[in-house]
């Protein structure tokens, strides 16, 4: 369910913005070439890259082996064509144990797969489809930097510089954590100063 929830995330998303999608379920290609969760988000999102991790990303603080995808979905204004990657069917890779069915993302993307797609099972069965690997931050610094411009950008980049407290004195009688409005801007009181809330009033 919580793959599921996540993956749809884009519904919520106003057009044009991006949604990272973590993926531990192989949703990326449990539902082809069945019609399935990523053909009902192709209808509304494009695909602009995605990064396959190892299936021991999550070992050392999550104490679990499983193939990791981060899809980079990106909402489609209503009316617009389709753009982006192809991501609606799977291709065959060659691997040590022989042709593995892949999303075709990742058979054109290689790079993207930051290991090696083998069949010797996971933690949860034998001879499953699975991205043998160690993740380094090298590894995935070098496979954000493929994505296209726009598709992740780091947390402090995005916020931009705090801005600057105000002055709570001429809002005595407003208590701590209500909400005031100056010059257009909806504040919140936090102690003896105002923050802007993050909403034009």
């Amino acid at each position: 369910m919580f793959v599921v929830l996540a993956i749809m995330a884009p519904f919520s998303l106003a057009p044009t913005r991006v949604n990272p999608a973590v993926d531990s379920g192989r949703t990326f290609e449990a539902n082809l070439p069945v019609p399935g969760i990523l053909r009902r988000l192709a209808e509304h999102a494009d695909l602009l890259g995605a990064i396959r991790l190892p299936n021991t990303a999550f070992k050392a603080n999550g104490g679990t082996e499983v193939t990791t995808d981060i899809l980079f979905l990106c909402k489609r204004p209503s009316g617009t064509e389709t753009s982006g990657h192809a991501w609606l069917t799977l291709e065959n890779i060659d691997s040590p144990d022989g042709p593995i069915a892949v999303n075709e993302y990742c058979a054109r993307n290689p790079e993207m797969m930051l290991g090696k797609m083998t069949l010797k099972g996971t933690m949860y069965g034998g001879a499953e489809p699975t991205l043998d690997g160690e993740l380094t931050s090298e590894l995935l610094r070098k496979a954000v930097g493929s994505l296209p411009e726009g598709a992740y950008i780091p947390r402090d980049q995005a916020r931009g510089p705090p801005p600057a407290p105000l002055d709570g004195g001429s809002f005595a009688d407003i208590k701590d954590g209500a909400f005031a409005q100056r010059d257009g801007l909806l504040l919140v009181r936090n102690g003896n100063s105002f923050e802007p809330a993050g909403i034009t009033g």
